[in-house]
């Protein structure tokens, strides 16, 4: 729905004060909307914070699955109005942004355990173990590169839940060159990024809901509470 350019560092922080906390695409743009854009937004991002309060009591995998449908379907009507889309240069096999910070909520990181468990997918705990010391955007980039590595990636740099990612890589889309991404060759560097802004809406929504924190810390705690 609109561009902007953010550094490559995590998919991922809106109303005014609300929407910059949890979506960085959002504060990006929110300075160029209109007025009446801006309190369309803000009554979105109300009603989908009513929305997902009311599921608290649910079971997390179902309430991640149900925002994802939310956000793809968004993501999908956003493609279709906006030509900026058929830019996008986001590939399969292209696993430069696989190797940032991930923000997720508990119910995320619930379904993905979830899913290790039922179709026993291989996970290297202990690397998610030592990427949970450097939670957040802020440090994540100090540990060694290896080790930033998302656990769900195959030696094929395909992404073993890809029906199951965060919301966080779910509407992360990039249209400058892809190589751009890359944070070991370009550590710091600005990519243009795809802001499909009604998903933003409803991911920031459901953060601003749910317990979320860095992917690593959301898994050792979803499967700590399934032991």
């Amino acid at each position: 729905m609109s561009l902007s350019r953010t550094k490559a560092s995590e998919p991922g922080e809106s109303r005014a004060a609300v929407l910059r906390v949890f979506s960085p695409g959002l504060a990006g743009i929110w300075p160029r909307m209109h007025d009446g854009l801006r309190e369309y937004i803000a009554a979105m991002h109300s009603h989908y914070e009513r929305e997902f309060s009311s599921q608290r009591k649910a079971a997390p995998p179902r309430i991640a699955a149900t925002v994802h449908g939310l956000v793809d379907a968004e993501i999908v009507h956003d493609m279709q109005d906006d030509a900026h889309a058929g830019q996008i240069s986001c590939r399969k096999g292209c696993a430069h942004c696989c190797h940032l910070n991930v923000s997720a909520t508990y119910p995320e990181a619930a379904l993905l355990v979830a899913l290790v468990r039922e179709e026993k997918i291989p996970l290297d705990w202990a690397r998610v173990k030592r990427q949970a010391q450097f939670a957040g955007p802020a440090v994540w980039h100090t540990q060694p590169f290896a080790d930033q590595r998302c656990v769900f990636l195959s030696d094929d740099n395909a992404c073993r839940v890809y029906e199951h990612r965060p919301s966080a890589c779910r509407r992360h889309f990039v249209v400058s060159d892809p190589g751009e991404c890359d944070t070991q060759k370009h550590p710091g560097h600005r990519v243009l990024n795809w802001i499909p802004v009604r998903a933003e809406v409803i991911v920031s929504a459901a953060l601003a809901v749910f317990e979320q924190g860095s992917l690593p810390a959301m898994l050792l705690k979803a499967k700590k509470k399934k032991q």
